[in-house]
């Protein structure tokens, strides 16, 4: 059999840049890759950073029920249902690292408020029973929208 080629010996120009072209797509898809994992991990850690501030929030509240201010006219609080007027009735801040009043940090992008209510069911109320609303916002995580969770304590 005749070859084209005097000399077969070695790696041609044409193998070495075929190996380059595959290697930098490769490198390419990787660091695409970690960089997509890390802006999701980016997003998980602020969803469970958020839970556990409602989670230690509401555990504090139900710990010290006694100790809470119980608001008979919660309605100022509640009847808001426009993203910009519950975020204007939000006074607290909350960060990665806990609440602080809204006055201390202005630019804070995440608010939260709560109220706590009797708990009623028409004109009935439930001695001991008591509703605790928790309405939060953040620019970053949910724009444009609030969150709102309720739950039912009991007192001691």
């Amino acid at each position: 059999m005749k070859t084209l080629f005097k000399s077969e010996k070695g790696v041609g120009m044409v193998e070495v840049l075929m190996g380059f072209a595959l290697a930098g797509v490769g490198a390419f898809i990787i660091l695409n890759a970690v960089d997509y994992l890390g802006e999701k991990k980016s997003i998980v850690d602020k969803n469970a950073s958020m839970e556990n501030l409602i989670t230690g929030l509401m555990e504090s509240i139900r710990s010290n029920i006694v100790m809470e201010k119980i608001d008979f006219e919660a309605d100022e609080f509640l009847n808001h249902t426009t993203f910009e007027a519950v975020e204007e009735s939000l006074k607290l801040c909350w960060v990665n690292d806990g609440i602080l009043l809204k006055a201390d940090y202005p630019d804070c992008p995440g608010k939260i408020g709560y109220v706590i209510t009797p708990m009623k069911a028409g004109n009935m109320e439930f001695r001991g029973l008591f509703k605790v609303t928790i309405r939060l916002t953040h620019q970053e995580l949910f724009p444009g929208q609030f969150k709102q969770y309720e739950f039912i304590v009991k007192d001691p």
